[in-house]
């Protein structure tokens, strides 16, 4: 309600990250993407970073990958 989570990259990264570990464990070796707008394009780009070769593709539409650190 506060939205004070909203720019917090790593606690937005970590999650993507767990899902798109689920989702590998659900679908094998399955081609994975990240799409993120604005903060999201962020933690799209620091998720891929921490999961490697497993993330395929990042696009980012109007984000702010200069928050990514």
């Amino acid at each position: 309600m506060t939205a004070h989570l909203r720019f917090n990259i790593h606690l937005l990264a970590e999650r993507l990250r767990c899902v798109a570990e689920w989702f590998l464990e659900e679908n094998g070796e399955a081609p994975l993407g990240f799409f993120g707008a604005s903060t999201g394009g962020a933690a799209a780009l620091v998720a891929a970073a921490r999961l490697g070769e497993k993330v395929k593709a990042v696009v980012s539409r109007g984000g702010r990958p200069d928050l990514a650190g």
